[in-house]
């Protein structure tokens, strides 16, 4: 399209030279003018064209440049993408090397804890110590109790713990005969039976008792026995069960009367426990 003004500038040319003779009709020359001032328009047409032209052509090229610079753009993401996914491989693999060592480390401290506790034995460590480090060692899986009071006790205070003193069973050792209080060992859901027995001696007066169970010094539940007349018996009792957390201390305490009947041959008095899950 560049050619186009230097043809019809030529050809503008040409007209002029053709009909300046004097032999043309001034009608002819008329219509000539007028073929030429329309040439001349669609001259100025034709460049307003190239123009139009050119500022395509530099569109063209810049989108060229953009679209250019965005496939590069895209290659560098994809480029970038492809060092993560790397990453996160070798991050995958270093992972799995510290768990083998974590691993590793506890099996040779368990070892080294199991060689400790071989050379201490062979140094003459008596039975009972050994009991305690495997005690620590191994949490028990089978905890249970079962006591019961086998003589009266006249005078037990407010609050006291009353000492269940005969024990029948005692598995994982976690009731005491000297204090009366069961210490938990293992944590989990527990069921406790206790009974306390009335009885109104001869010369007395009407013998009533009240206890409570208490867990960490708190009352959770209640058993009471009233005996109205001399040699009557009557036994208040209760069942519980209740989720535990390991070292809770659980005792049966005085909360009213004074006194607490207990029988070897009648076994009525008791405090029971067992870890049932």
């Amino acid at each position: 399209m560049a050619c186009y003004p230097f043809c019809f500038a030529s050809l503008i040319l040409v007209i002029n030279a053709v009909f300046t003779s004097e032999d043309i009709n001034y009608k002819n020359e008329v219509t000539l003018k007028e073929v030429l001032s329309k040439m001349e328009i669609m001259q100025q047409m034709i460049s307003g064209l190239t123009v139009a032209e050119r500022k395509l052509i530099q569109s063209v090229s810049l989108l060229i440049g953009n679209t250019t610079q965005c496939q590069s753009q895209i290659a560098e993401l994809m480029k970038k993408i492809e060092e993560l996914k790397l990453s996160d491989e070798e991050n995958k693999q270093n992972i799995a090397a510290l768990e083998k060592t974590m691993e590793t480390l506890i099996e040779s401290n368990g070892q080294h804890l199991r060689i400790s506790t071989d050379t201490v034995n062979q140094k003459g460590e008596t039975n009972s110590s050994k009991s305690i480090v495997r005690e620590k060692r191994h949490q028990p899986v089978s905890v249970s109790f079962a006591a019961y009071l086998d003589h009266v006790k006249e005078q037990v205070g407010y609050n006291q713990p009353i000492v269940y003193n005969k024990v029948l069973q005692n598995e994982a050792g976690a009731y005491s005969v000297n204090t009366g209080i069961f210490r938990v060992p293992v944590s989990g859901v527990y069921l406790l039976s206790w009974s306390i027995t009335a009885r109104r001696l001869s010369g007395k007066e009407t013998h009533e008792i009240w206890v409570k169970l208490m867990v960490n010094g708190v009352r959770k539940f209640d058993a009471a026995a009233e005996s109205q007349f001399a040699r009557d018996d009557n036994q208040g009792s209760s069942t519980i069960v209740i989720r535990l957390n390991e070292r809770d201390e659980v005792w049966i305490a005085l909360h009213v009367g004074s006194g607490v009947f207990g029988d070897n041959d009648e076994r009525t008095t008791s405090f029971t426990g067992v870890l049932l899950y």
